[in-house]
């Protein structure tokens, strides 16, 4: 029983680190494309910025 306990432990310990892995992943992706998307907007936006100023 101990014994099984311990593997249920080490397959649930070892699901949840894939899954954290593989959510940072996606996050990262996800972040990155954020940021480019912001400098891409921030280019085409900046130049209307300086004539108002």
């Amino acid at each position: 029983m101990n014994f099984l306990h311990m593997l249920v432990f080490l397959f649930t310990n070892h699901i949840i680190n894939s899954a954290t892995w593989f959510v940072g992943k996606i996050l990262a992706v996800v972040v990155r494309d954020h940021r480019q998307a912001e400098e891409h907007w921030s280019y085409l936006i900046y130049p209307d910025s300086i004539l108002f100023i």
